[in-house]
């Protein structure tokens, strides 16, 4: 990942009010440095700091991804429940 694609990222999960605080938090990452990347103000990151972001970008991805099977599991198991019922 190039940091543009890091700045990017960054600036994606921004867009969603307390979610980049909390991404933070889950990540043991500086809210302020996240902030200063996403805006800009930052240009280049440190090779370790960009390593630890993109794992921790990997990481809530494959949380997302999780979260999605979760949800599409359960609105089978309603579609299941309905179609039965009918």
């Amino acid at each position: 990942m190039t940091s543009d694609e890091i700045r990017h990222a960054i600036k994606t999960i921004q867009q969603t009010r307390g979610r980049l605080k909390q991404f933070s938090k889950k990540h043991n990452l500086s809210y302020d440095y996240l902030f200063n990347v996403a805006n800009g103000r930052l240009r280049q990151l440190g090779h370790d700091t960009a390593l630890t972001i993109i794992a921790a970008l990997k990481h809530e991805q494959q949380d997302e991804i999780v979260e999605l099977e979760q949800r599409l599991a359960s609105l089978k198991a309603a579609t299941d429940v309905q179609q039965s019922a009918a």
